[in-house]
């Protein structure tokens, strides 16, 4: 286990941990996005153990923070506005399908390769919206971040599920990535995707 922050800790479990052998009071999420913990492995007997090292140091990527730098909140919150504007994104609507077309357009406008990828729910043709901004070093190794656009609310669905929290930030920050990375080159293929 790594201490991330008060209360938060990075559980690395072996196979062989069951859920009785960890405190009872925890409470487990899978890992959202990726955490640089840099550890050291000890075999005393057939269990790996993780402990912390004696000292760590992380230092800021200038890449990272230039890219970072160009994130605009105005247009996080017009991309949220413009797919709430649409009332309901429920999945087997033509409110997300015409969703999914705001989406690819806005892919293709900043310059990234786009397509969609298909699947029926509910009898209905949905689609995920999927940018690639192919890798130049290691191409077969991909980097995927998404969020789904689509939206639900407990009653009302069909017509009113606006859903800035239900996904419309997430997409909106997959939607500002795409802008944000294009025209970049990365070692391995990014592949932004808007999930039906």
């Amino acid at each position: 286990a790594w201490p991330l922050e008060e209360g938060l800790w990075l559980v690395a479990a072996a196979a062989w941990l069951t859920r009785d052998q960890l405190p009872g009071d925890a409470t487990f999420e899978p890992l959202t996005g990726s955490v640089n913990v840099p550890v050291v492995l000890e075999t005393p007997s057939s269990r790996a153990v993780l402990r912390r090292p004696t000292s760590t140091s992380v230092a800021a990527d200038p890449r990272v923070q230039s890219l970072v730098a160009q994130v605009s909140r105005d247009r996080l919150a017009t991309h949220i506005q413009d797919l709430e504007s649409f009332q309901t994104r429920y999945a087997t609507t033509g409110s997300a399908r015409a969703a999914a077309e705001t989406i690819f357009r806005h892919f293709a406008d900043v310059g990234v390769a786009v397509h969609t990828e298909e699947f029926v729910s509910g009898g209905v043709t949905v689609s995920n919206v999927i940018a690639t901004i192919p890798g130049r070093v290691s191409p077969n190794q991909v980097v995927v971040v998404g969020a789904h656009y689509d939206s639900f609310a407990r009653t009302v669905f069909l017509t009113t599920a606006p859903g800035a929290d239900d996904n419309a930030s997430g997409t909106a920050g997959v939607m500002e990535m795409a802008r944000i990375l294009a025209g970049h080159a990365f070692d391995f293929t990014i592949r932004l995707v808007a999930f039906g």
